[in-house]
């Protein structure tokens, strides 16, 4: 798999990418996650949008164009807009208690300044790994992008889990959301910042 990128301020740490994320999508594939959403039956996590998520992200951090190969003509056209507009990159933001989230990062290229949405993830395994439609959008729009998934939610071993227990908008969280605001504005030195979220984001 090709080696991520890295940010020019050496904020980003290596991404080592997502299983099952080098096996290439179809057109097809891209309709159905579109029809469907993210979810399935019983409220769970529908898996192609998993692997949807992950193929596109793996894309965006990947440092060559072969990451894009696994998707189909659309999507991969849209991550190369993005990549010709942002810089991409996988973080670790240390909170106010000493834990680490995972955060994902589009900066604008174009000199700014730009504004910055910061996007908690919702309440899923799989934190900012699901919504790579909303931080294209974004970027595509002109806005840096820092994406993070709060605290205690995900998997033990996927790049997109935050570590410790879920506070459930507790003082914690509040003082989470305070620090990824702070990491964003050293890094980005916004025009202004707004938060985007639903579910539990």
């Amino acid at each position: 798999m090709p080696q991520p990128s890295s940010t020019t301020d050496g904020s980003s740490e290596e991404f080592p990418g997502f299983p099952g994320a080098e096996r290439a999508l179809t057109e097809a594939d891209a309709d159905r996650v579109a029809a469907d959403g993210l979810w399935a039956s019983g409220g769970t996590v529908h898996p192609e949008a998993v692997r949807f998520g992950r193929t596109v992200l793996t894309a965006l951090l990947a440092d060559d164009d072969t990451a894009r190969d696994a998707l189909p003509a659309g999507p991969a056209a849209r991550v190369a807009r993005v990549r010709g507009l942002a810089l991409p990159g996988h973080h670790r933001i240390e909170t106010t208690d000493g834990l680490r989230l995972s955060a994902f990062s589009l900066r604008q290229l174009a000199p700014g300044p730009h504004p910055l949405v910061v996007v908690p993830s919702g309440w899923t395994p799989f934190g900012w790994g699901l919504f790579p439609g909303v931080y294209l959008d974004l970027a595509l729009r002109g806005y840096h992008v820092l994406a993070y998934t709060p605290r205690g939610l995900g998997i033990p071993g996927l790049p997109t889990t935050s570590e410790g227990h879920v506070d459930v908008a507790g003082p914690y969280d509040v003082a989470d959301g305070s620090t990824v605001v702070d990491f964003g504005i050293e890094r980005f030195a916004p025009a202004v910042t707004g938060f985007l979220g639903v579910s539990y984001g």
